[in-house]
């Protein structure tokens, strides 16, 4: 076999080592403690989804019964719709920063539009 077919030409047919990382470190040591959080942002996610599936039902209550929305869930559903997208960035490899409870909660503008 030649190098050129991805193995490492060591007679066993076994592939060779994992090249290092830019930085040094070989890739595995990079992705697996990233894909620990991204399995366990998956539950957060999937538990995140009924949250908010709650908070829409009861702001509709309030607002079929009060004529207005309930202002401070509003400002929580803000946060936690961005909360909800610092997720999904990390998740997919957008962002390297981790969302909360690694990282700050976000936090709504003062006033919510």
């Amino acid at each position: 076999m030649s190098e050129s077919d991805g193995f490492s030409g060591n007679g066993g047919g076994e592939p060779g080592p994992v090249p290092p990382h830019e930085d040094g470190r070989d890739v595995w040591g990079k992705v697996f403690p990233r894909l620990l959080f991204m399995i366990g942002f998956g539950f957060v996610l999937y538990f995140s989804l009924w949250v908010v599936s709650a908070i829409a039902l009861f702001q509709l209550i309030v607002i079929l019964v009060n004529k207005d929305e309930n202002p401070d869930l509003a400002r929580f559903a803000k946060s936690l719709a961005t909360y909800l997208w610092e997720v999904v960035a990390y998740v997919t490899w957008v962002r390297e920063e981790r969302p909360f409870p690694f990282g700050a909660w976000p936090q709504p503008e003062d006033r919510v539009p």
